[in-house]
């Protein structure tokens, strides 16, 4: 499953991305993940799963990535729902020194 969001502001290298996925989409625990995105990424995160989130740290290389940046990361191991029907919503939201910078509540599959 793949995300790929423009960041509005800048954020430092301690900065982590949180992803939470509706119900439809249980996570398990197991997945790995990969990301890329405009100069500054780590193209091999640290992923970690607390129930029906992902927190993404150690993602942002650079000592600042630019608040129009391009992030894209890949989750393997997530199963995708059975129907396809329109997700409820999912939440990613970008956090820098545990403040919230960036987030949108409306991301549905």
């Amino acid at each position: 499953m793949t995300f790929e969001f423009f960041t509005s502001n800048d954020l430092t290298n301690g900065a982590e991305v949180h992803i939470t996925f509706p119900n439809e989409i249980p996570i398990t625990g197991g997945i790995t993940c990969t990301a890329t995105g405009s100069g500054g990424i780590n193209s091999l995160p640290t992923c970690v799963v607390n129930s029906q989130s992902v927190t993404i740290s150690s993602i942002i290389t650079a000592a600042i990535l630019a608040g129009g940046s391009e992030i894209e990361i890949n989750l393997d191991g997530i199963d995708l729902p059975s129907t396809t029907q329109e997700t409820q919503a999912f939440s990613v939201h970008t956090e820098d020194g545990g403040n919230v910078i960036d987030r949108n509540e409306d991301v549905t599959f």
